[in-house]
């Protein structure tokens, strides 16, 4: 049975006030979640699993939406509901839209003026500035894998749209040619196979 992730307004706003208990700067980290593990009387690695699967960059944080989700599939969970082994697509592409914005560091060109202003910096500044571009490296390959998943999604729809499709046009011929079917019937296949062709076509 596929999971159910329709949140009812309730939940939604019961879990976003649960949100501001424990959030601070708009985010929660794994670590300000440990009051909401104890609540949920999940074993560990049920947590861990649930957390691993709305944080889609790794980034040890949610925002307030993936938090939502999170509450959903730990309180679906309690009740018995297997853990998703993966999100729709339109919850994934909304994180996306919506995961918390990290500041990059941006280095200038190099020049003469810039080798002389890093000859007069610290070991430590310099460290430093090396810790960030590592860091952004990682989101960007990170970000990179997460548009590649997307595309990956996108198309494997796309196929699934193109096969439901086919799949009625052909029953519709099936069955006005060799069934005795009343008119009302045929004129709901037609318009199934309508709505397919029109999702179809939809970017």
């Amino acid at each position: 049975m596929s999971f159910d992730w329709y949140v009812s307004p309730a939940d939604k706003f019961q879990y976003e006030n649960e949100f501001n208990k424990h959030s601070k700067n708009d985010v929660v980290t794994l670590q300000d979640m440990d009051p909401v593990f104890h609540n949920s009387r999940l074993q560990e690695s049920e947590f861990l699993q649930s957390w691993q699967l709305i944080d889609i960059r790794f980034e040890n944080q949610l925002n307030q939406t993936q938090f939502v989700y999170l509450m959903h599939v730990l309180n679906s969970r309690r009740r018995g509901k297997q853990i998703p082994s993966g999100l729709p697509l339109d919850i994934k592409e909304q994180f996306l839209k919506e995961t918390v914005e990290r500041p990059l560091y941006v280095r200038q060109s190099t020049n003469v003026r810039d080798v002389g202003q890093s000859m007069n910096k610290s070991q430590q500044e310099l460290e430093k500035e090396n810790e960030q571009l590592d860091l952004d490296i990682s989101a960007a390959e990170k970000d990179l894998k997460l548009a590649e998943e997307y595309l990956r999604d996108m198309e494997s729809s796309e196929e699934e749209m193109d096969g439901l499709h086919e799949y009625y046009t052909r029953l519709l011929q099936y069955l006005s040619s060799n069934v005795d079917t009343s008119a009302l019937q045929t004129r709901q296949l037609e318009q199934d196979v309508l709505v397919l062709h029109q999702m179809a076509q939809q970017p």
